[in-house]
């Protein structure tokens, strides 16, 4: 092996170990939003003010319902797939519109928040 392959290898090596810990930092991100979310439906339980759950909200309704801070956090969640289209998330867009108009059944939603990352099915990324 010459100088060159053995210098790729070790930066190649040096990016795996950057990507596992990478990867289980995001793993732990998202263990801590569950736990968060369930904190805050404990709350709102406590507080009797209980959580809106069967209920189909627009998406600028919906989004600190589910907890959000901002409402392009709860677009994002569309738009990457977390919450499905057609399942979690319905588009009523107007005939011959193209800007789409989101809708979320909020259970739908938070059972799908309560659902570990690597037992979800990944929905479609739309725009």
């Amino acid at each position: 092996m010459d100088h060159s392959q053995h210098s790729q290898d070790v930066v190649f090596n040096q990016l795996v170990q950057k990507l596992e810990e990478a990867t289980v930092e995001l793993r732990a991100l998202q263990s801590a939003s569950h736990l968060i979310r369930d904190d805050i439906r404990e709350l709102h339980e406590r507080l009797g003010d209980k959580p809106q759950f069967g209920k189909v909200l627009s998406l600028k309704d919906a989004w600190p319902v589910l907890g959000y801070k901002k409402y392009a956090q709860c677009l994002y969640m569309i738009r990457c797939g977390h919450y499905r289209s057609g399942i979690e998330a319905i588009d009523r867009r107007a005939p011959g519109t193209t800007k789409a108009s989101w809708y979320l059944n909020i259970d739908a939603c938070n059972k799908r928040d309560l659902v570990a990352p690597h037992k979800r099915h990944p929905g479609k990324v739309v725009s």
